[in-house]
C-alpha cells in the first residue's frame, strides 16, 4: 500500500498533537492530505491537488510549502459555526536509505520556523506546539477502515513496525 511510505503529523488551532483522520468537511469541500500533498474534492470530485502555494476557498485558506523529506508543509484554516479552526500538517517521505526513520525532528523544526514566518506576515502569533506525534499514513487508513489501533511515535523515536509490513510479513 503506497501510503506506508509515507508519514503524517499534525497540530490543531492550539498547537495541541491531532491524532485524527486527516480530512476536513467545509461547505460540500473535502480537504485530505494525502502523502504529500493536499487533495480538494468537491461533493465527491476531485477539483485540485495542492502542492505549494496559497489557496482559497467557500470557508477554507491553504497555505503550503514544499519541506523536508520530500514533505508539504501546510496551515489548513476553514471555518465551522462561526469559529476559525486550523490545521498545522507535516506529511512527507518516511524513508531514508530503505530505513524507516517517520519524521525527523529537524524536519519539525523547520516547519516551525516556516508556521512562524506565515504567521507573523498575517499579524497572528504561533500557537506553541506540544511535542511532535507522527503516524504512517497507510496506518491511518488501516486503523480506520479495519478498525485496527492507532499507531504512533514521538518524533525523533524510531516507528513501530507498519500494518502493511505486518500484513505482509515483512521484516525490517
Amino acid at each position: 500500500m503506497a501510503l506506508s511510505n509515507w508519514f503524517i503529523v499534525m497540530w490543531n488551532t492550539n498547537g495541541e498533537s491531532y491524532l485524527d483522520t486527516p480530512e476536513i468537511s467545509v461547505n460540500d469541500y473535502t480537504i485530505e492530505v494525502y502523502k504529500n500533498w493536499i487533495q480538494i474534492n468537491y461533493k465527491d470530485k476531485w477539483i485540485i491537488d495542492v502542492l505549494s502555494g496559497s489557496i482559497e476557498g467557500n470557508g477554507f485558506t491553504i497555505q503550503a510549502e514544499r519541506g523536508k523529506q520530500q514533505s508539504i508543509y501546510a496551515i489548513i484554516e476553514w471555518m465551522v459555526d462561526g469559529k476559525v479552526n486550523k490545521l498545522y500538517v507535516i506529511a512527507g517521505y518516511t524513508f531514508i536509505d530503505d530505513e524507516d526513520v517517520g519524521c525527523l525532528p529537524e524536519t519539525v523544526k523547520h516547519f516551525q520556523k516556516w508556521v512562524e514566518r506565515i504567521l507573523r506576515r498575517m499579524y497572528e502569533k504561533p500557537p506553541k506546539f506540544s511535542p511532535a506525534i507522527s503516524r504512517n499514513q497507510g496506518d491511518v487508513y488501516f486503523s480506520k477502515t479495519l478498525g485496527l489501533p492507532q499507531q504512533y511515535q514521538e518524533v525523533g523515536k524510531k516507528p513501530p513496525k507498519s500494518y502493511f509490513d505486518q500484513i505482509l510479513g515483512i521484516d525490517k
